[in-house]
């Protein structure tokens, strides 16, 4: 053999090396694509979900409705379970969200119970029930005024006061 075809014979061994490789190469990048097209549709889930939460926040505004605001449960006797309960709605185009206290602040009387709610985030026309029960005994009695203070994102109204008026007797 002469040193022609030796060259020859080694660029054809190099040339079919480097298509080797480069099958493998794209093998590999074949094995890929699966997992690049799952976490691509991943991000763009993520993002419309994102999209769909954020909106009504950035689109609307929201608007808190309190039909009635003070509550007196007038004269009670020891040992009775009364619940003093509000409607809150959301009477704008955003999404409203509240912050709700544990527990009511006692203004007079005492031991207020926990507060209870269904849902502190209101998509607009919602509504939620908050609540508290209220039970006193022997040593609790007489007049009890608790108030319960709402955080919210309704810029126009972004506190509201809740009253419960109560007078308990023997």
């Amino acid at each position: 053999m002469t040193q022609t075809t030796l060259s020859k014979e080694k660029r054809r061994l190099i040339a079919r090396k480097q298509a080797v490789k480069r099958m493998e190469r794209q093998e590999r990048m074949r094995g890929l694509l699966p997992f690049v097209a799952v976490g691509v549709v991943l991000v763009v889930v993520i993002a419309v979900v994102m999209w769909i939460q954020i909106r009504p926040m950035i689109v609307g505004n929201a608007h808190m409705a309190v039909p009635q605001s003070n509550i007196d449960l007038g004269v009670q006797k020891f040992g009775a379970t009364v619940r003093a309960s509000f409607e809150i709605r959301n009477d704008g185009d955003g999404t409203l969200d509240l912050t709700v206290p544990e527990r009511p602040t006692v203004v007079e009387g005492c031991c207020p119970n926990k507060i209870e709610i269904a849902q502190t985030r209101l998509q607009p026309g919602e509504s939620t029930e908050l609540y508290t029960d209220l039970m006193m005994h022997e040593g609790m009695g007489g007049k009890h005024l608790f108030e319960i203070i709402l955080q919210t994102n309704d810029k126009s109204n972004p506190t509201q006061k809740l009253t419960i008026k109560s007078d308990w007797v023997p």
